[in-house]
């Protein structure tokens, strides 16, 4: 799709959003937030037909009934707003620095920038080419590189705040969040999100895991709960906020929100 009608897409997808929130009457302080969170849920599915190739005819119309679902639905908005507290907190610190990996189209970098008046470096890291011309579209002040999370591209200490949602699950092991770490400034904050199974042994997760690998297939697989936690806590991290929410049966959402130790000299 030509650039002049991604960008028809991304206007017009954030009109629809922002008419069905106003018409909706929320009183938020996390209005600008939500209103993000609507607009990466369309745009993503959107965002996703199209780097598949797929041809899709595009009517905006037939995305209301899902914002509107989520947006009237208690639950989910307590969610989002729960979400958007967290954001709002990391970013009273007033981070100069700022990497999204495994950006997709950007929603993190665009939460960031609706909440923070500063002026911040933005960069967003994804694998996915596709998606970060579309994510160059919706926040053309970031920067967007097309490499792994797991390339050794930032320095050591370097940045402030970093985001990590829904990306975990994809990797074959966890050793990422120690280059996290490494990153990360003394006291740096990093929001994870992800896909994790509760009351599923995290060893028999891990013998799947390696069983795709052995095929050669994505070891997607997510981890289990406590798994993730006890692995954040033994690369340097402390939690600062955690957040569960149950989704089907075992699977859920966990949030962590992080931060790195002070080095003792």
């Amino acid at each position: 799709m030509e650039d002049r009608g991604i960008l028809d897409i991304v206007s017009d997808t954030k009109q629809l959003v922002e008419n069905i929130v106003r018409d909706s009457g929320l009183r938020s302080e996390f209005r600008d937030c939500i209103e993000s969170f609507l607009f990466n849920t369309v745009m993503f599915d959107i965002a996703s037909k199209i780097c598949c190739g797929r041809r899709i005819s595009f009517n905006i119309d037939r995305y209301i009934p899902r914002i509107k679902r989520i947006l009237y639905k208690r639950e989910y908005l307590e969610y989002l707003e729960e979400m958007c507290r967290y954001y709002s907190e990391v970013l009273r610190d007033k981070p100069r620095l700022i990497v999204d990996m495994g950006c997709g189209i950007g929603l993190n970098l665009l939460v960031s920038k609706r909440l923070s008046k500063e002026k911040t470096l933005l960069i967003g890291i994804d694998t996915n080419e596709c998606f970060l011309k579309i994510a160059e579209k919706i926040i053309p002040e970031a920067i967007f590189i097309n490499a792994d999370i797991t390339d050794d591209l930032l320095l050591n200490n370097s940045v402030d705040l970093m985001y990590c949602t829904l990306v975990l699950h994809e990797l074959p092991d966890l050793n990422v969040l120690s280059s996290f770490h490494r990153i990360l400034r003394d006291n740096g904050k990093i929001i994870v999100l992800d896909i994790t199974l509760d009351h599923v042994p995290a060893s028999l997760l891990d013998i799947i895991r390696r069983i795709k690998i052995g095929l050669r297939l994505d070891p997607e697989t997510p981890y289990n709960r406590r798994q993730l936690l006890l692995e954040v806590l033994s690369r340097g991290f402390k939690v600062l906020r955690e957040h569960y929410m149950k989704k089907i049966g075992f699977i859920c959402f966990t949030t962590l929100v992080l931060a790195k130790h002070i080095r003792k000299e």
